[in-house]
């Protein structure tokens, strides 16, 4: 089983601040979050699991009134999943009842164990 947690960060880090956890009301916005939804044994041989199916969603966060620079970051945050080999499945834009812009990202991605 892979932890794609850091990777992520890394990838998403030159577009805004990433958090595994949501930082609370009281944080500095835009701030982008992850959490893995999914992360399954796609291929198995002989008990050695070769290549992984894992999915996760990255949440763009705003606290501003409008949608406009929350659907911006996404963008930017959707440029750099697909460069690094994540496919969209899903995407959907909320206001939640805090106030807050919210955009939810999910992403799939089939990785090769390099230990198996």
């Amino acid at each position: 089983m892979l932890d794609l947690n850091k990777d992520i960060s890394i990838i998403l880090s030159p577009v805004g601040r990433v958090e595994l956890e949501f930082p609370g009301a009281e944080a500095t916005f835009p701030v982008i979050t992850l959490s893995e939804i999914d992360n399954g044994a796609d291929y198995v041989v002989e008990g050695v699991e070769y290549t992984s199916d894992i999915t996760f969603q990255v949440d763009v966060w705003d606290k501003a009134s409008t949608r406009e620079g929350c659907e911006t970051l996404a963008k930017q945050v959707d440029t750099l999943m697909t460069a690094a080999g994540f496919r969209r499945v899903t995407s959907r834009g909320f206001k939640e009842p805090s106030g807050l812009q919210r955009k939810m990202l999910r992403y799939r991605i089939k990785v090769f164990n390099q230990e198996g």
